[in-house]
């Protein structure tokens, strides 16, 4: 049984156990699952603030009275957590990513996927592992170097993966090392007074462009990725309790793509 990091702050935690999960609601708009990976045992290079960017994001959500269903980190984190039970081999997305409304992963990333330290199916959530929203996820932020790479990003992580999900946030380039942008996310999604938000709300997708400006250097580009259907542009979302959501995006009108500087 693998462990789950909860109520940290700046890298300190304390351990708990933590059941398998299933059955959430999809008519519950208010769960958040994150996962981190700090330590790549030599497969890439380490980073150091994964966890407090994760953690930020899980951790600010939770005190806007959201429901904290599961913190996976390092050798607990796993890319079978990410991968459709309908991919070869089987994963297990329908207990943890897409189990929750809202999830979020910090780690090494490239334009195919996204990186973990252990091989739990094997070390890459690739975007052919990805069927995202079938079950209840609607909003996923990679917080990953070219995850979002504007090229070919229609076909690698748009028609294959959306089923049901309304946005995907990451980078179009590489990015940096930060503890922070997870933290300033929540801010401008609920005009959290705190500084840099300093009361301003904004919609789920700007809310990421400008945490990610604040929290960035210039001459990086984050991105957002989105869908529209019949009932509405899944980027007019805000975060439930906030202002209103459009419904699932099934089946899909056309999808869009937005890069937007750092820094």
């Amino acid at each position: 049984m693998r462990y789950v990091l909860m109520g940290f702050a700046l890298g300190i935690a304390a351990t708990m156990l933590w059941p398998a999960l299933s059955g959430q609601d999809d008519s519950n708009l208010k769960e958040v699952g994150v996962e981190w990976v700090n330590n790549y045992h030599g497969t890439a290079p380490n980073l150091a603030a994964c966890d407090d960017d994760a953690g930020g994001f899980y951790n600010a959500m939770g005190n806007k009275g959201w429901t904290k269903v599961f913190n996976w980190g390092d050798d607990n984190a796993w890319e079978e957590d990410f991968k459709s039970p309908e991919k070869p081999g089987g994963g297990t997305d329908t207990t943890y990513a897409d189990n929750v409304d809202f999830a979020y992963f910090s780690g090494h990333g490239n334009q195919s996927g996204f990186y973990f330290g252990v091989s739990r199916d094997d070390r890459q959530a690739a975007n052919t592992d990805a069927v995202w929203g079938d079950k209840d996820l609607e909003w996923i932020v990679l917080s990953s170097c070219l995850c979002l790479d504007d090229v070919n990003v229609f076909t690698r992580w748009g028609w294959p993966v959306f089923k049901g999900l309304h946005l995907i946030m990451g980078m179009d380039t590489t990015m940096s090392d930060t503890p922070d942008v997870g933290r300033y996310f929540v801010q401008f999604m609920t005009g959290d007074s705190a500084w840099p938000s300093s009361g301003v709300k904004k919609k789920i997708a700007e809310a990421w462009m400008t945490a990610c400006w604040w929290a960035l250097p210039a001459g990086q580009y984050c991105a957002v990725l989105g869908a529209v259907s019949s009932g509405g542009d899944t980027y007019n979302d805000y975060l439930p309790g906030y202002g209103t959501q459009v419904p699932d995006p099934d089946p899909i009108s056309y999808l869009w793509y937005i890069r937007y500087p750092c820094g």
